[in-house]
């Protein structure tokens, strides 16, 4: 177990930096407020175009993903945030979490399957969740791949083996990190207001984890 990673320990020094800059803070969570509410509203207007919606929608949901990373670690190493200017390294990292949200965890689709088949096909819900486990496994082990092209400016495969490298061992730790924040931003969605608060602690915890984490294990 990871000492330095107890929640109250990251809980604090995430306000503590949040509450240095919260103000630019929140401006950054609006953003993420309008994306949800296009994401929401535009479909029920627009519903022949819901898949044309999704799919424009995609780029800049990730662009804004990364640079909420790239501030995150601004914060965590004490520098000035970023806000919104745009990198070449911001733009490259937002190809990563493209990907990433191209896979929906979702079982429904499976279990719709499984109802549609004879009894004897019930295998096929067990094989989607191994599947599942395994792509969870998989996303904790690469939840720093972002982080590490935003702050190494490295390739791709160089920031997948950095991320591979820093989360060896930890893994009981950083998922029960994962469920905890994940927690913590549906009760703050519930609350509207209260996601303008938890999305930067959020993203200002996971920064610093990844900064002890480096500090430990990369070189």
């Amino acid at each position: 177990m990871i000492q330095e990673f107890w929640v109250r320990t990251l809980s604090k020094a995430a306000w503590k930096d949040f509450a240095r800059q919260w103000q630019s803070w929140v401006l950054l969570a609006a953003g993420a407020v309008v994306l949800m509410i296009l994401a929401l509203f535009l479909p029920m207007y627009m519903p022949e175009h819901q898949m044309l919606i999704t799919l424009l929608l995609l780029l800049p949901s990730a662009l804004y993903t990364a640079i909420l990373h790239q501030n995150g670690l601004d914060a965590a190493y004490g520098r000035t945030l970023s806000m919104f200017r745009l990198t070449p390294s911001l733009l490259f990292a937002s190809l990563f979490f493209i990907a990433l949200s191209l896979y929906n965890p979702s079982p429904q689709y499976v279990e719709m399957l499984a109802f549609a088949l004879p009894q004897d096909f019930e295998f096929i819900m067990a094989l989607n969740w191994i599947i599942h486990a395994i792509v969870s496994y998989m996303l904790v082990r690469c939840m720093f791949v972002g982080m590490v092209i935003l702050e190494d400016k490295c390739s791709v495969p160089q920031a997948f083996k950095k991320s591979f490298t820093m989360t060896a061992h930890h893994f009981l730790a950083l998922l029960g990190m994962f469920l905890y924040l994940a927690l913590a931003l549906t009760l703050g969605t519930l609350t509207f207001v209260g996601y303008f608060i938890v999305l930067p602690y959020s993203m200002i915890m996971k920064a610093l984890v990844f900064k002890e984490l480096r500090k430990i294990h990369v070189k």
